[in-house]
């Protein structure tokens, strides 16, 4: 992973919870950018969030110069991370990875571009966290796991070792994945569920053991 530079400016996409949450990772880390700036497709120019500035929508992005702004995605339905990410990619801006201060990440996992690990979250050895995913607060990713693209790993889940999650999936709070389970492309466990299984794409599951609840 690659520390940010001060010399240069940070845009948040998102001003919800997830987005002032990324902010205080940010805030925490000893190095910093020179600017920090929210970007939210639901908020007016101007407006101020937690005394931050929002841009605006997508559009207000092509006033910022490309060679000097970073763009990490604060979005917490896997779907809209991955068209957020498809757009800010195209239009050539460069993504941010931001991990806590208090997360543990070993040396041998592999931690992708656009990222966010919060707050005492634990990546094991060999993990690989695929690009634009949030591993969030207290989570666990355990050794040898790979977590596809855009997907998010909610607060206090686990996904147990040799677990594979697709892409744009979604691990709900305290939710588990067992050893060596796969979790298809854009599939949900709900939150507290526990995925003895393996579990097929665009279903969610809920419970312990999880079943599908929709679609059946």
């Amino acid at each position: 992973m690659t520390a940010p530079d001060c010399s240069k400016t940070l845009v948040i996409y998102g001003a919800g919870g997830l987005g002032r949450e990324v902010l205080d990772v940010v805030l925490a880390r000893a190095d910093g950018y020179a600017d920090l700036l929210f970007a939210d497709d639901g908020l007016a120019p101007e407006t101020i969030v937690a005394g931050h500035r929002v841009l605006g929508g997508f559009d207000a992005l092509s006033d910022l110069r490309r060679e000097t702004t970073s763009v990490v995605i604060a979005v917490g339905k896997p779907p809209i991370r991955a068209r957020i990410w498809r757009r800010v990619r195209e239009a050539g801006f460069a993504p941010a990875t931001v991990v806590d201060p208090t997360a543990v990440v070993r040396p041998s996992a592999t931690i992708k571009p656009g990222c966010v690990v919060g707050a005492h979250a634990f990546v094991s050895c060999g993990a690989v966290v695929g690009e634009n995913v949030v591993i969030n607060a207290g989570a666990v990713v355990s050794h040898d796991v790979e977590i596809g693209p855009h997907s998010i790993v909610q607060p206090l889940a686990t996904v147990l070792g040799g677990a594979r999650v697709g892409e744009a999936a979604e691990i709900g709070a305290a939710a588990s994945v067992m050893i060596g389970r796969r979790v298809a492309d854009h599939a949900t466990i709900a939150m507290g569920a526990v995925a003895f299984a393996n579990v097929r794409p665009d279903v969610t599951v809920v419970g312990n053991p999880a079943r599908t609840m929709f679609p059946s």
